[in-house]
């Protein structure tokens, strides 16, 4: 893999405490790296002093007024020279140094033009216990093609949403594919948006859950709130998708449970969980309800719902030993 050329594209915005780490990570790669392009949207707390240090991270700004996730994607992979880009986000970091390596396993045939990867919360202090990453089966790679627009639109919203289910904080695209198909200036969910709108064009995509970096995060109630409803709006709107509702008591138990047999967690840390992971969980499930309100009342009950908690993207608290993502919405 000697002849690849790989630039890799990370949006950013104050990410001093963690983008250090993602670039060592991504510099320490089995495969070679030509770049880094940064796409920077007006950090002021010295990340762009750290990244001035690596001769091999080229900046892009972007004005934080007009900021969406889409596009400043495409302003990275405008100004990238290889002909792959891996997309991650300035607070991930790589797995180990095969995580390149793990993403173009995924190519396992000449029509697949994107795979993505996945998401893991490391076994630190901070991070949220129970989503640590506990391993239960191989990795696994996983192709999905569809024909023609109307093979694809003739899945149910549950297999749409499965089939694109896509993480930009972990993938790896043919920069030419992405040229020709590029994100949608969106606030939210633009890597769903993208691997559906690749599938109705009749590209072939792929998972590959070997493929890891670490990222999760902070989140507050009234974060995990917004980010509740940007997910089940995004979600409904782009598939038709509806999510079952929650089973609040239940998940709470079994949480409490899990938590209490956890091993190695210092007490401490597994008491401010045992109010935490409650408290999460109870903003879901608010989401959750207010969405469903919404739904009856109709589209634009929808839209004023999401305007209302989501104009803008939600923040997630900062630390300086973590890494920041809880799942695969990409609100980094």
């Amino acid at each position: 893999m000697t002849d690849l050329r790989v630039s890799v594209v990370i949006p950013v915005r104050n990410e001093a405490a963690r983008i250090g780490a993602c670039i060592e990570g991504v510099l320490s790669q089995t495969i070679e790296v030509r770049e880094i392009v940064v796409v920077d949207s007006g950090s002021t707390d010295g990340t762009l002093d750290i990244l001035a240090k690596y001769p091999q991270v080229r900046v892009e700004h972007v004005p934080a007024e007009s900021f969406n996730h889409g596009e400043s994607r495409n302003v990275g992979v405008r100004a990238a020279i290889g002909d792959w880009v891996a997309l991650t986000v300035g607070d991930a970091r790589p797995f180990d140094s095969r995580w390149l390596e793990e993403l173009f396993a995924g190519l396992t045939d000449e029509s697949i033009v994107a795979v993505s990867g996945i998401q893991v919360v490391p076994h630190e202090r901070g991070a949220p216990p129970l989503e640590w990453f506990r391993p239960v089966s191989d990795p696994a790679i996983h192709r999905v093609h569809f024909p023609d627009p109307t093979a694809f639109d003739a899945l149910t919203a549950g297999e749409k949403r499965e089939a694109c289910g896509w993480d930009n904080v972990n993938a790896l695209y043919r920069r030419d594919v992405l040229l020709e198909i590029p994100f949608q200036q969106a606030a939210y969910c633009e890597d769903m948006l993208w691997a559906k709108d690749a599938l109705r064009q009749g590209r072939a995509i792929a998972y590959n859950t070997g493929a890891r970096v670490y990222h999760y995060h902070i989140e507050t109630p009234a974060f995990a709130f917004r980010r509740a409803i940007a997910v089940m709006y995004c979600r409904y709107r782009a598939f038709g998708y509806v999510h079952d509702d929650p089973q609040l008591v239940l998940s709470i138990l079994r949480d409490t449970a899990r938590l209490a047999a956890a091993p190695a967690i210092p007490i401490d840390e597994r008491l401010r969980w045992f109010v935490r992971g409650p408290q999460l969980r109870i903003a879901t499930a608010r989401a959750h309800d207010a969405f469903k309100r919404a739904m009856k009342e109709g589209d634009q009950a929808l839209d004023a719902l999401f305007v209302r908690h989501c104009g803008t993207p939600p923040v997630p608290q900062k630390r300086a030993s973590g890494v920041a993502s809880v799942g695969n919405a990409s609100f980094s």
